[in-house]
């Protein structure tokens, strides 16, 4: 047994002793990323979202794991509804951008990492922003 299966044990024993706890969830689900059980990890990211509609973790996870299975609609939908609920939380748009980028819509993905940057010129963000503007735009 590796160390992800241990902790989804072990996370599966805290959501026995405390079933309304979003974080268990949420980490159990990343938990199963890494083994790529996927179905188990949306279902637990559900689970968290469900007890805990404005904890950001579980959509972000959530979002990182569609666009890894290129369902980039639904990657798009949780970091949408981040940006809308949490304007200042610049990992929503950085999940925006990178899933912009892989759908190939390269100026959206400019634009949600020129976002970032608006908050925070020394950002990575904007690195990634140039690196497109280099490759696409010129």
């Amino acid at each position: 047994m590796n160390e992800h299966q241990k902790s989804i044990e072990q996370y599966s024993k805290a959501i026995e002793f405390n079933p309304s706890f979003a974080d268990i969830y949420n980490n159990r689900g990343n938990a199963y990323t890494r083994i790529d059980k996927n179905e188990e990890a949306l279902k637990d990211y559900a689970k968290a979202i469900e007890i805990a509609p404005m904890y950001v973790c579980p959509r972000i996870s959530r979002g990182r794991l569609y666009r890894n299975l290129g369902d980039y609609q639904k990657s798009l939908e949780d970091f949408n509804y981040l940006i809308k609920i949490a304007p200042n939380y610049y990992s929503a748009y950085h999940g925006g951008g990178v899933t912009y980028r892989a759908m190939g819509e390269y100026q959206k993905a400019i634009d949600d990492f020129s976002l970032i940057i608006k908050s925070d010129e020394n950002n990575l963000e904007y690195y990634q922003r140039e690196r497109l503007y280099f490759v696409f735009c010129e």
